[in-house]
């Protein structure tokens, strides 16, 4: 058996409650998450809050009454508490026999049920003890810099690629939030993982929100580029 844990902070500190907002026809980023988590079809879907009285109201209104809510204490929603302390907690909360978790972030709106999928897919066939996804860095990270006291320094001060032209440099990759899965036997046992493998999404579908203008620049797009709109229509209320 496995479980879905979505993590909608309700404080958040650079964008408060941006997980709650209308987002798009009057759904939030809650709501769309959730909706793509049900549909992916990969297991029990839970969503952890510190404001559980809020996400309760968000999935009642589309008609996901089994989708239960795991009440987040406080220090969970806070630094330095990580996506992993959440996921832990999620496990412990439920009492239940799981074999795999899987995090699906609100503040990835176009992620879509069928990345959920082939990402939880991908996780099963490769045997692997964790999966992120990840998308192609849009510039190289060789040509960083720390700034102090408005003086530059090299992060990189030895990569041969330090001073070369980002086309020239081999392709790199980061986590862009969308989906996390996870062994929970290694996961509640601290175990490092032996085996992690990256779920490959482009760069148009791998927008994560922190900031305001992020939320509306996402909004002024979504219809465009959400690949699954087909399945949010008829949830729309505006």
């Amino acid at each position: 058996m496995d479980l879905i844990v979505i993590p909608a902070k309700f404080n958040s500190s650079r964008l408060p409650n941006k997980n709650f907002l209308p987002f798009y026809g009057g759904l939030s980023l809650l709501q769309i998450s959730v909706l793509r988590s049900v549909e992916a079809g990969i297991g029990r879907v839970v969503v952890s809050t510190e404001n559980s009285r809020l996400a309760s109201q968000q999935i009642s209104d589309i008609g996901c009454e089994l989708v239960d809510i795991i009440a987040r204490p406080e220090h969970l929603s806070r630094d330095p508490s990580t996506i992993l302390d959440v996921l832990k907690h999620s496990i412990e909360w439920e009492n239940e026999s799981y074999e795999s978790v899987i995090s699906v972030l609100p503040t990835s709106p176009f992620n879509t049920a069928e990345h959920i999928r082939k990402a939880f897919l991908l996780y099963k066939d490769k045997t692997a003890d964790k999966l992120i996804s990840v998308s192609e860095s849009s510039k190289p990270p060789y040509n960083a810099w720390f700034l102090e006291d408005e003086l530059l320094s090299a992060v990189f001060q030895d990569s041969r690629y330090q001073a070369v032209q980002s086309t020239r440099c081999p392709t790199t990759y980061h986590s862009n939030g969308c989906v996390g899965v996870y062994n929970v036997g290694s996961l509640m046992s601290h175990i490092q993982s032996k085996r992690s493998v990256g779920y490959k999404m482009k760069m148009s579908c791998s927008v994560d929100i922190d900031h305001l203008f992020e939320f509306q620049l996402a909004q002024s797009v979504f219809h465009n580029f959400a690949e699954d709109f087909d399945l949010l229509t008829p949830y729309f209320r505006e």
